[in-house]
């Protein structure tokens, strides 16, 4: 199989440009960029990204034409779309990649992600489906996840509060945070998504710590959990040796170890990426992960797109696949 070729959907918007200039600039040796990109209403006609690499955005209406003329051309084999667009548009566009035969990776929020896989697997189309694209959250997620069936229901009793602080222009809980509380939730713990504390505003972000650049971009998000009175602390002291264990694993193989109580946690090498634990004394623990910036979205982005290729190219088709299953691929690659 030769250079997949990539087009990107969702320019001018800000993870789509963080991701199309990280693939310009960074990763031309392996993928071909389309000089396209699908948009929305009301966008400009052209942008010029990286060293001057110019965009033509093509409007919604002219959508499923620009698709159709892409795939019909043999010289462009094989092509694997990336969406970063609105969360209206996620199910349309969907169905036009899977009309053409385009594989894809969406990146997008929202839409009806049963409909969206339903779309995948009845048309015999490949896809990664991942709104969350930052590895070592996904990886964070996917521990969570084990952990919970491990201990199901052995922390009833339990008491839980959520915080997460995002850019003022999120207006939405962070979906994030929804997911982590669905383990909390797996684990015996009452809690509902309506009782996160969202942070929208700059002056306590600062106050939290978030650098000034990235109050316009970040997502830093505080799990605390504390054990009820009279409560065993069996299944707590097991979260918190077994988290430990997790930091040490290959996904932060490049992080720096930031080890001794009351901290532990791993940082990644610009710093914008922060995952660990920290002891409230005996019966209180605190989970936390902090992004600034999007780049590591890119960055995990580009890997999945990577990941799809290899599936393409071993032939495999009506599948659906998380991040979850990538970064279960790079963790055999690396043993």
């Amino acid at each position: 199989m030769g250079k997949p070729y990539i087009a990107i959907a969702g320019l001018p918007g800000k993870m789509a440009t963080v991701f199309a200039e990280t693939m310009l600039l960074k990763h031309l040796d392996d993928f071909i960029v389309f000089a396209q990109s699908l948009t929305g209403e009301s966008q400009p006609r052209e942008i010029s990204l990286g060293r001057n690499f110019s965009f033509y955005l093509v409007p919604p209406e002219k959508h499923e034409e620009h698709l159709k003329g892409m795939t019909g051309n043999e010289t462009y084999k094989p092509v694997i779309a990336v969406d970063f667009t609105q969360p209206d548009a996620v199910n349309r566009n969907a169905e036009l990649y899977c009309k053409y035969g385009i594989p894809f990776v969406m990146g997008t929020t929202g839409g009806d992600r049963k409909a969206l896989e339903q779309a995948v697997i009845d048309s015999g189309n490949i896809a990664v489906i991942a709104p969350n694209m930052a590895l070592p959250i996904v990886a964070l997620q996917a521990f969570m996840d084990d952990f919970s069936r491990r201990y199901k229901g052995e922390f009833k009793g339990y008491e839980l509060s959520v915080r997460e602080s995002h850019q003022a222009g999120k207006k939405d809980t962070s979906g994030t945070a929804k997911a982590m509380i669905s383990y909390f939730q797996r684990m015996g713990i009452v809690f509902a998504p309506e009782q996160i504390e969202m942070i929208r505003n700059q002056e306590e972000q600062r106050a939290m710590g978030v650098p000034e650049e990235h109050l316009g971009g970040h997502g830093w998000h505080t799990y605390t959990l504390t054990t009820p009175e009279r409560a065993t602390i069996f299944p707590f002291a097991t979260l918190r040796s077994t988290f430990r264990d997790f930091l040490e694993g290959k996904v932060f193989a490049d992080y720096s170890d930031v080890s001794g109580p009351p901290y532990w946690k791993r940082v990644s090498p610009d710093g914008n990426v922060v995952v660990g634990i920290q002891d409230l004394g005996d019966k209180a623990v605190e989970l936390f992960h902090n992004i600034n910036g999007r780049q590591v979205y890119a960055d995990g982005g580009i890997q999945l797109v990577g990941f799809l290729a290899r599936r393409i190219e071993a032939g495999e088709r009506g599948k659906v696949y998380t991040a979850v299953d990538a970064l279960r691929e790079m963790e055999v690659s690396k043993s």
